[in-house]
């Protein structure tokens, strides 16, 4: 089986553009579960009802959180309704919600744990010694565990721990994906950071310009979400489902060009996206109308055994290259036309 990971959704914006991709993505590489941080995915920080359901209906079979998993009351009573939405286990047994959620698939289950590292970060129960008692309740063979901690050593002391008792451990937190993905010891795979789904040209999804005023003064100043072309960061882990073994994992940070092509996949294998095309487009006037119609008559003549024929135009081979003018400004009409607003699914 297949499992699609994706690093911290960043802000409202980024839940829609991973809406409107995530069907595609899953669709490419055969996905049978999709797992999701969305800590991040309401604007301002932390996560709500309406971002979580929004996450759920866009195709995310679990949400794991982090630190920022309370940061919105309204969540209280949403962690304990929903299966599917889980916080870090390692928090008190008396805090609202679930450290981890099983995923019934009928021949074989998925277990999803959500730990916390306590590394320059909150001070809750030994991640490690958290870990060990769900092991001792859980009897799935597939088991992911999203690790949401700050420290990479951390991260690499856990995934060894833990090689050959779970599937796969993958880091979230840093919103910054690393080029570690390993298989441990044959069996356990690995990687310290997901990475975000968020803005390129920002600090961690933020405007950058705050961030750095924010560095040089000392001021603090309310977090904005940055707006702009995008990218998804996940990780796609191979796994039997039998012996919950990983046999692969792909780590993927595929970006997307909002400005005139809007969506359009600009790296990660891709083919990069055609530049605007500049059309000039000439005003008609009385003059150069008249010059239009000697021009066409001229390139008609009378057959002595038929009806008007057409002579091709000196131009004409020019006509039917791919970047002529003509058909340069049909490629950009066409892809307006299909990335108009009323062609695009709904935003939250």
């Amino acid at each position: 089986m297949n499992i699609l990971f994706i690093g911290d959704v960043v802000g409202q914006k980024s839940c829609a553009n991973l809406r409107e991709k995530l069907p595609l993505l899953k669709k490419e590489y055969n996905i049978d579960t999709v797992i999701v941080n969305g800590e991040n995915s309401a604007d301002g920080n932390g996560i709500t009802p309406v971002t979580a359901k929004y996450l759920l209906e866009s195709g995310a079979d679990v949400i794991t959180t982090g630190n920022h998993c309370f940061r919105r009351k309204e969540m209280d009573a949403f962690y304990e309704t929903s299966d599917f939405v889980i916080r870090p286990a390692n928090f008190p047994d008396d805090v609202v919600g679930k450290g981890y959620t099983i995923l019934d698939h009928g021949r074989y289950s998925v277990c999803v744990i959500n730990l916390m590292g306590v590394v320059f970060m909150q001070n809750l129960e030994n991640p490690f010694h958290c870990i060990d008692r769900i092991l001792s309740e859980v009897k799935s063979k597939v088991i992911i565990v999203d690790f949401h901690a700050e420290a990479t050593s951390e991260k690499r002391a856990l995934g060894h721990y833990l090689t050959g008792r779970v599937s796969a451990v993958l880091g979230t937190h840093t919103h910054v994906q690393t080029a570690d993905e390993e298989i441990l010891g044959g069996h356990t795979g690995y990687i310290t950071d997901v990475g975000m789904t968020g803005v390129t040209d920002s600090v961690l999804g933020i405007k950058k310009e705050i961030i750095i005023s924010n560095m040089m003064t000392g001021y603090p100043q309310r977090y904005e979400y940055a707006d702009g072309d995008y990218f998804i960061c996940g990780v796609v882990v191979s796994v039997d489902e039998k012996s919950g073994k990983t046999a692969d994992v792909s780590r993927n940070s595929i970006g997307y060009i909002t400005s005139a092509f809007r969506s359009t996949t600009f790296f990660s294998g891709c083919a990069a996206p055609r530049p605007p095309v500049r059309a000039n487009i000439v005003a008609p006037t009385a003059s150069n109308t008249n010059a239009m119609v000697r021009n066409r008559l001229k390139r008609m003549t009378a057959s002595k055994n038929g009806p008007a024929r057409r002579i091709p135009s000196p131009d004409a081979a020019q006509e039917r290259r791919p970047d002529s003018p003509r058909n340069r400004l049909r490629y950009f009409t066409q892809c307006l036309l299909a990335n108009s607003p009323s062609r695009n699914s709904g935003s939250m």
